[in-house]
């Protein structure tokens, strides 16, 4: 079998796309182009599986130039090849439009990956006619997708809107090898207590909550691993001054930290908690974050924010400690979660919400699709 992975927005080694799909699918003997942006990031898989993997790379410009650029150049690449590996496997509601066109003129077989809610997202980074437009566009294209194009959806709470959708939940891929990497401010604990944030690092995600606890808690050390803005660095930076002391950790900044590394962090320290505490918006609201998975699996209690879906997970399973992000006292989260003794974990993960069982059927997807 043979399958064409295509984005134009996400990274190179974007945990879905390439963590999970691309290499559970190159272990299991199928044939993957990989067409995406360029990057400089070196992932190392054995020869035999490597040699199952074509990179087709992608300009990196911001430009409307550099866009339509990209889009031409997903075209051609998926128009040289022979008819039967024309099987589409695409990730960004951009590439719609194009996908139609390629399936009605080359009789592409096309999936269509829904990562997030993006009328939500947008909602939430856009403002003013922008908004409207790019709301108006992705619902438009989004209907187009769902009568034409088989789909998949990354989260449950996604089924609303695609209801014939498959189910390809981002549960936490067990199979990732760790890769260490040094953090200088592990190597001293000193008094501290040690909470992990690990995601992408944004005021919507939390941030403002994190400089409060510290603020309010002057035993705690909070280390954020992820990618951020410049405004975020800015920001992390300007807090560090403030309290004078080097209890708000940034591990990773303008540059995505590999999975692998993010594992090695998560499992390498005795971390009091992994921390989820953000302001209520109905994009996070409604859908169980992959960090909980991450965290839980290194048996990292989880604290978060009380949003309906997330208690009922966190409570029923006793997997951690919910809060109220409008009235909490954090000195009280502390003590409770200092307090908090959470059970062997580790193997319930691995039964419950593994990535092998969603490869499964996404695996059967690509046989029932792309081979009869």
């Amino acid at each position: 079998m043979f399958v064409v992975q295509v984005s134009t927005v996400h990274p190179y080694n974007d945990n879905r796309i390439y963590e999970k799909i691309i290499k559970s699918s190159l272990y299991a003997g199928i044939e993957v182009m990989y067409i995406t942006k360029k990057s400089d990031i070196k992932l190392e898989l054995p020869q035999d599986v490597n040699d199952r993997l074509y990179n087709r790379f992608l300009p990196n410009g911001k430009s409307v130039f550099f866009k339509l650029l990209r889009f031409i150049l997903v075209a051609y690449h998926i128009t040289v090849l022979e008819k039967s590996k024309r099987n589409i496997h695409f990730h960004d509601p951009e590439l719609i439009p194009i996908m139609l066109v390629i399936q009605f003129i080359l009789k592409a077989k096309v999936i269509y990956d829904i990562h997030e809610e993006n009328s939500l997202a947008i909602k939430m980074k856009f403002g003013g006619l922008k908004r409207k437009l790019f709301y108006t566009g992705i619902l438009y294209f989004e209907e187009k997708a769902k009568k034409n194009f088989k789909c998949v959806i990354a989260e449950n709470s996604y089924v609303e809107r695609f209801p014939d959708a498959i189910p390809v939940l981002n549960y936490f891929n067990t199979k990732t090898v760790p890769i260490k990497v040094e953090i200088e401010e592990l190597k001293n604990n000193g008094v501290y207590t040690d909470f992990i944030y690990v995601g992408s690092i944004s005021v919507e995600r939390g941030l403002l909550n994190y400089f409060n606890m510290i603020r309010e808690v002057k035993q705690l050390r909070i280390f954020l691993v992820g990618i951020c803005s410049e405004e975020i660095i800015t920001m992390i930076r300007d807090f560090q001054d403030e309290i004078g002391e080097n209890r708000l950790i940034l591990v990773g900044g303008n540059t995505l930290v590999p999975f692998a590394q993010i594992l090695w962090i998560l499992g390498s320290h005795r971390w009091a908690a992994g921390l989820a505490l953000f302001p209520y918006s109905e994009h996070y609201s409604g859908k169980i974050l992959t960090k909980f998975f991450e965290y839980l699996y290194f048996n990292i209690p989880v604290v978060c924010s009380n949003f309906p879906v997330w208690e009922y997970f966190v409570q029923c399973n006793d997997y951690g400690v919910v809060v109220d992000c409008d009235s909490v006292d954090y000195t009280n989260i502390v003590s409770k979660v200092e307090l908090y003794r959470l059970r062997d974990v580790k193997c319930e993960i691995e039964d419950k919400y593994s990535w092998e069982s969603q490869f499964l059927k996404l695996n059967n997807m690509y046989k029932n699709i792309f081979v009869s």
